[in-house]
Order: C-alpha cells, then structure tokens, then sequence
C-alpha cells in the first residue's frame, strides 16, 4: 500500500475517532460532572505511564514487521519475535492488573479531593480504570504489528468502527441508560476486551505460516522463549528509557496536580489538556504511515528517494498541524464555548488549553524527524532529549504551580517542547540526512507556522463575542479552511496535492474533460 493511501486512512481514521471522541467531553462533563470528568482524565494520564512497561517493544515490532515486508527479515524471525512478545507482555500485564486493583483503595480514600463522589464509586472506577488500561496497553502490540505490515487501511477502518460501537454505547447510558462513572468503565472494558480479540485473531491471520517461517529459517522452539529479544534488546531498551522520560514529562503535571488541586479544578485542567492536546492527536496518522516508509527507504539506499519522503511528510504534518493550532489558540474561548456551551468553562480554561495548544503544535513538527531517527534504529536520540528534558520537567512545573499556579504546570510543558523544536532536531541532522536541518526547520516548520498565527492573529479582529454557538463554530471552519489553504499553497508537496485534488474535482463535476491515457 503506497504511502499516500496509508496517510489518508489514517487520517481520515485518527479524524472520525476526534470527532466522536471530542463531541462527548461536554456531554461527560454535563452528565457525570467536572469530578467524575477527573477521573477520566486521570485514565488518559495512566494511559501514558503504561507505555512506559511496553520496554519499547511496540516500536520494535513495528520495525521488524516493516522490515519483514521489505524482505529484509526472515519469517522465523518475525514469528519468534511476535511470540516473545506475546509472552512477555501476558506476564506483565497481570502484574500490572493486580498492582491497580489492590493498591486502589489507598487511592479512592486517601489521594483524591472529592466531594460529590463517594468512596466506593471513585474505588470501583479505579478498578475498572486499571483493568481497562492494561486490555488497551496489550492492544498496542498488535496495532504496531499491523502498521508494520503496513496493513494500514485496514487498521483505520477497525479503528473507526470500534470507537463507533464505543461512542455509541456511551451515549446510550449516559443519556438513556441513567448510568453514572462506573457504567462508563464497565462499557469501555467490555468494548476493549472485544477489541483486543479481535485484533489478535486478524494479525494471525497475517503472519507467515509457521511451515513456511520454518524452511525460511531455524525451527520455531517448543515452548515460550525471550530468545528472540535478543536481536533486538538494545534498540528496545532505549525506546524504554525514551518512553519512560516521555511519559514523565508529559504526565508528571497530571500526578502532581491531581494530589495539589481539588477533584473538581483537576477535572478543568484535564479538560484544557484534553482540548490543548487535539493537535497532536491529527499527528498519529502520519507518524504511523511514515515510520513503515522511511524503513523501506533507507533499506533501499536510495538518499535522495528518502529525503522526498521525509519532506512530504514534513509538509504534510505542517499543513495539517499549523492551520488547527493557530486557530485554537487565537479562539480558544471562542472554540470551548461553541463546543461545550458553557461560558463559565470557557472563561475558566481557555488560556490553559491555548498553551497545551502551542506546546503540542511544536510536539507534532518533532514527530517526523523522531520517526526518521528510529527508522534509522537510532532510538537513543529521542532517549537522551528526553533525559535532558526529565531533569528539567519536575522542577519547573514545581516552580510554575507555586508562581502562576496550573497555568505555570502547562507552560513548563510548552517550554520543553521549545527546546525540542530548536535544539533536538538540529542534533539530530547533524548525524542523519546532514544539510536538511535548515530546510526543515526554516521552508517546512518556521514559515508556515508564520503564516498560520499572522492570520489567525488578523482574524481576532473579526470575531464578535456577541455571536451565537452556530455562528461562532461556522467562522472557526472559514478561519480553519482560509489557514489551511494558505499554508497548503506556499508549500510545494501541499501545492501540488491540492492542484491534483482539484483537477480531479473538475473533471468528476464535468467542468473539464479527462485526460486521455
């Protein structure tokens, strides 16, 4: 599958689960409340930990299936590999299920500052909670197997429908079925759990017969084995530290203040990270179809076919990053009162949730050098940044909640990814496609981003408080469109997909004839 039909599956996928997911934050916060809304902020938060104990395997197997459909791996291999992992990831995860559901009640008693949640239901939620976690942490291993394989579209498709049958069921008890916090995890599990299912019987279905991996290479052994980690332990190992300080800089926030801040005030906090974060959640679609590509490339030793690639790509992420980051952070308050309808929470969260914006629209530009450092196998660029940043993270958002108070917590995280914008990658160019950091950061990155804020800074002026939530939503989407035509024009790969993409849309509407072959 090309790498164009992969980036448009997964975009339109990662689209229509931001969609179902983001149209639900104002129904959970109007039906369950800001505490209960905490709480699955909370879930989103652990979500990140969790990654932590993937010990990088999850970018591992991505690689190795990557290579294996280059044919530069062997099919013994990849089946070894999968299994070992299957393997391990079992053990961990219950040990991981047991730790969350025995140490729970210290945290429903003793952690939370709750007033209009009883004990029992922040204990039950946090057992499901933990249950919930480890089903979609063990999911992980067979998406990253399947991007691999570049079975792509087939993964946007399931994706989209399991967030249907997720959407749906939540809407149905929230409204119709009365239920409360504790449904809500009840119905997400039972939906993982079919999920994880699922996708284990499909990627079976696609990995080489174990006849055939056997006369590709050395038998399969009898039983369960780590022995095949063994090709791979340093690269995973350092994808583990590199988790490990990712999920420390951009979760420690969460834990802290989730301890300093009132249930309720935290559930506003997740709620402004939660709308901040939108951003970079369009950034997935792109980071799972380039990594599979940039892998063929280098394997093929063709330079300058790579450098194309990465930046396509680089453009395309800007494109599809810059255009939504200037429009939410220059209508924030506009963007939260039309989507929630609730004035008070707008005014509440509006500069939080600008600032998570600005933080994770420099987040989502790093994420095309990151996949070309680990397509390179060189996961210890993304490891010793993210070390450098870990012993910066805590301080400084120690320093920002005593000074500014949670605002100071999110602009320790904007700062952070500053320094990876200007600094990480400019280190990384220095050793993989050396002479493209200008080009990336200045043509791809800096100029864009200039044209984006300039007009979406010019059209503050024209927005009107007085407007209605209809009004004020249908100016966002002009603003959007404008932006991101502009920033699509000065951009050549951009350029010439939308000039490609309009000629077609002439021709299907009769306005000019087809080209004859």
């Amino acid at each position: 599958m090309s790498l164009k039909h992969n980036v448009a599956a997964n975009f339109i996928s990662q689209a229509v689960v931001v969609l179902m997911t983001f149209a639900l934050v104002p129904l959970y916060i109007r039906t369950l409340g800001l505490e209960a809304y905490g709480l699955i902020g909370l879930f989103v938060a652990l979500q990140a930990w969790l990654t932590v104990i993937d010990l990088g395997l999850s970018h591992t197997l991505t690689l190795e299936m990557a290579r294996y459909s280059a044919g530069s791996t062997r099919p013994s291999d990849v089946r070894g590999l999968l299994g070992a992992v299957q393997w391990l990831y079992g053990g961990i995860g219950l040990t991981v299920a047991l730790l969350i559901w025995v140490t729970a009640p210290y945290f429903a008693e003793h952690w939370f500052q709750a007033s209009g949640l009883t004990t029992a239901v922040v204990l039950t939620s946090l057992q499901l909670l933990g249950l919930n976690l480890v089903l979609r942490w063990a999911a992980q291993i067979f998406r990253a197997a399947i991007q691999g394989l570049q079975r792509q579209v087939w993964l946007a498709t399931f994706t989209v429908a399991a967030t249907a049958l997720r959407t749906v069921g939540t809407v149905w008890l929230l409204v119709w079925g009365g239920g409360g916090v504790v449904a809500f995890f009840v119905w997400q599990l039972a939906v993982t759990a079919l999920e994880l299912a699922w996708l284990v019987a499909r990627l079976h279905r696609w990995m080489p017969p174990r006849d055939a991996a056997a006369q590709a290479g050395a038998h399969a052994p009898a039983g369960p084995t780590l022995a095949p980690l063994r090709r791979v332990w340093r690269f995973a190992g350092a994808v583990l530290v590199t988790n490990l300080c990712a999920a420390f800089m951009t979760q420690m926030d969460k834990l802290i203040l989730s301890r300093a801040l009132p249930l309720q005030e935290f559930g506003t906090y997740s709620f402004a990270f939660t709308l901040g974060t939108a951003v970079a959640v369009f950034t997935t679609p792109i980071f799972q179809a380039i990594g599979p590509r940039l892998t063929v490339d280098i394997a093929s030793g063709d330079e300058s076919r790579l450098i194309a690639t990465y930046r396509k790509a680089s453009q395309t992420m800007a494109v599809i990053v810059l255009p939504l980051g200037a429009v939410m952070i220059c209508h924030a308050h506009a963007i939260i009162f039309a989507w929630s309808g609730d004035a008070l929470l707008a005014e509440r969260s509006a500069a939080l949730a600008a600032v998570f914006v600005a933080a994770y629209t420099l987040n989502s530009l790093v994420h095309v050098p990151a996949a070309l450092a680990l397509s390179h196998g060189w996961s210890g660029w993304a490891m010793i940044s993210n070390l450098l940043a870990c012993v910066l993270v805590v301080p400084a958002v120690f320093i920002g909640l005593a000074y500014l108070g949670a605002i100071g917590a999110a602009l320790a995280n904007l700062g952070l990814n500053v320094l990876y914008f200007v600094v990480a990658v400019w280190f990384l160019h220095r050793r993989y496609l050396v002479g493209q950091w200008r080009t990336w950061f200045f043509r791809d990155s800096l100029l864009p981003m200039a044209l984006a804020f300039a007009l979406g800074g010019a059209t503050m002026l024209m927005a009107d408080e007085a407007w209605g939530r209809v009004t004020t939503a249908g100016f966002i989407v002009v603003v959007w469109a404008a932006i991101a035509t502009a920033v699509a024009l000065s951009l050549p790969f951009p350029r010439r997909m939308l000039a490609l993409s309009l000629a077609r849309a002439a021709v299907l509407l009769g306005l000019r004839p087809a080209r004859q072959p």
